[in-house]
């Protein structure tokens, strides 16, 4: 029998998360020249273009013509009869209507474009049935299967509901799961810079009082090298570097990079996230198994939480291929647990110990972290050990 599955989306990135891919994108380009961008319409955006522009112009891309190649299950159609969207494929040509957006107005206006292109990929996916905007609002669980209730009222049956819907879950509150919360009065800074120094793809983290200074590499932009950069303070610290002009907010990371890329240029917009650690007291429960933020969160510090998040989804997906039968069983959700827990807890408490040494202020207290940090990079094996923990390699 054919096996459907059912993607439950309130939405497929959290804001903040949405947010910081959109910045992404648009950090990545290759020419800043201040005159904002353009969004290349082939299809309904031509005379409903979404967004408020300042100029527009007839444009052709070549090498990419326009088809009906995108299915989609809401709206204009249904998981048993799809509707079809027009997209891009390769090859021909496309003539359509490019409008421009000001540099200032940027983010606000691509927003609603990116939230939906960022979900449309789903509708093309074979057994799944895309549910944009429905949110699951109550979950029952027994021993052969879980009930959830949708927000549109729908009542779905599942085997196994993987419960990936962040760091404030409804699926793990439904199902009794409590959690443990450390708050820091620590936020981060998140934003671009330009640099003369080449990264070479080495990401690099400045520890410092307050918290890290990390710089993670980007693709060349303008012809130069770009880093990423996540800056984590007190709250009242990034509240005052957020709210500095340019020039006073580029001499103030340029000092706290120690140079170490050359001198800094901002080259992005400023964001601002609270930074805690939270721990599910258990990844599962009856037919339920809890992954990414739904499971842990922490400090950005090492790109913990991506690899988290990743070896939480690759356990999983182990275990289902290596028996397909147990799906969701308690013996299968036994063995994810016992596979993931006990390392989700040891990594939390890493990474907990790491931020708290990075947020002391008495120079004694620095001297002592400085010193231990540097005898324990200064150990080969230990150094590896650390950097394959970090990429997530056993």
């Amino acid at each position: 029998p054919k096996t459907e599955y059912v993607v439950i989306v309130r939405a497929v990135l959290s804001d903040e998360e949405r947010n910081a891919s959109l910045h992404a994108l648009l950090d990545a380009r290759p020419e800043r020249d201040g005159r904002g961008v353009w969004v290349f319409a082939y299809g309904s955006l031509i005379w409903n273009p979404m967004v408020h522009f300042v100029q527009r112009e007839v444009a052709h891309t070549p090498g990419w013509h326009r088809n009906f190649c995108l299915q989609t299950k809401g709206g204009r159609g249904t998981p048993e009869n799809p509707g079809l969207m027009l997209g891009l494929r390769e090859g021909g040509g496309c003539t359509g209507v490019a409008f421009r957006i000001e540099e200032e107005l940027i983010a606000p206006e691509l927003d609603l474009l990116w939230r939906r292109e960022m979900v449309a990929r789903l509708g093309e996916l074979p057994n799944v049935a895309f549910l944009p905007g429905t949110a699951t609002a109550r979950v029952m669980t027994r021993e052969a299967e879980a009930l959830a209730t949708l927000s549109d009222g729908q009542r779905i049956s599942a085997r196994l509901i993987v419960a990936a819907d962040g760091r404030n879950s409804t699926v793990r509150q439904e199902v009794g799961i409590e959690v443990s919360t450390t708050r820091y009065g620590q936020k981060a800074l998140a934003f671009a810079v330009a640099h003369p120094v080449p990264h070479d793809n080495i990401s690099t983290e400045i520890h410092r009082s307050g918290g890290p200074f990390t710089l993670v590499p980007l693709p060349d932009r303008n012809g130069g090298p770009a880093s990423s950069v996540v800056w984590m303070e007190s709250g009242p610290e990034v509240a005052r570097l957020a709210a500095l002009p340019q020039d006073a907010f580029e001499a103030a990371i340029n000092e706290r990079s120690c140079g170490v890329l050359g001198t800094l240029r901002l080259d992005s917009a400023r964001t601002v996230w609270p930074i805690i650690t939270q721990a599910a007291e258990r990844m599962v429960a009856t037919r339920v198994a809890l992954i990414a933020e739904a499971a842990h969160v922490m400090p950005p510090i090492g790109a913990q939480g991506l690899n988290m998040s990743l070896a939480d989804l690759s356990a999983l997906l182990d275990l289902a291929i290596a028996n397909p039968a147990s799906l969701g069983s308690a013996e299968m959700l036994t063995a994810f647990e016992r596979k993931r827990h006990l390392e989700v807890k040891a990594r939390l408490a890493g990474v907990d110990l790491l931020n708290r040494t990075s947020m002391l202020g008495e120079p004694f207290l620095r001297d002592l972290r400085a010193g231990a940090l540097n005898a324990l990079y200064s150990l080969g094996p230990v150094r590896k050990t650390l950097m394959k923990a970090g990429l997530g390699v056993r």
